[in-house]
């Protein structure tokens, strides 16, 4: 199990090497029991479609000098091997939360982006603790798509986030 201590700039390179690839990436904290729950469901989908192309990325946000063994044994108690592992260089707080543009500072976030490196969707924005059925429809909807099919959404953008209403019907 590789846990890199990371910011920003490396979630950008690691975004940019899995073009062709979904990718998933969970800002998540041991202090966080909400994220705590939903952390075996993101591994779980990450060992279920690694074969079909999806990327997990967990970026921990805790202090990486006094909480990287406790990240560590998280990770490793939940099977966290095979997905990409950083640690927030910022350890807990705003400078994590702004270097990282996680919305109302609320955990878990969760981003989801296409083959193309363009985010899909955000979970966990405003507050609302996100939906791992939901999150799943999502991936597998993503996954489902052709590489480079997706027309650019004119209302969409960094903000978007999929309203529960539309619906994933093929």
């Amino acid at each position: 199990l590789e846990i890199r201590v990371g910011d920003e700039t490396d979630l950008a390179k690691l975004l940019d090497e899995n073009r062709g690839k979904v990718v998933l990436v969970d800002f998540w904290a041991t202090w966080c029991p909400p994220c705590m729950e939903l952390l075996p469901h993101t591994l779980e989908m990450a060992k279920k479609y690694a074969d079909r192309g999806l990327t997990v990325v967990l970026v921990a946000i805790n202090d990486p000098k006094e909480q990287a063994e406790d990240v560590k044994s998280v990770l490793e108690k939940n099977g966290a091997a095979g997905v990409v592992n950083l640690l927030c260089r910022y350890g807990i707080g705003s400078e994590a939360v702004e270097k990282f543009a996680i919305d109302d500072g609320a955990l878990p976030h969760l981003r989801l982006y296409d083959r193309e490196g363009r985010l899909h969707a955000k979970f966990g924005a405003s507050g609302i603790a996100p939906d791992p059925a939901r999150i799943e429809a999502e991936v597998e909807h993503l996954l489902e798509s052709p590489q480079g099919s997706a027309a650019a959404d004119p209302n969409g953008g960094p903000e978007l986030i999929i309203p529960e209403s539309q619906s994933s019907s093929s």
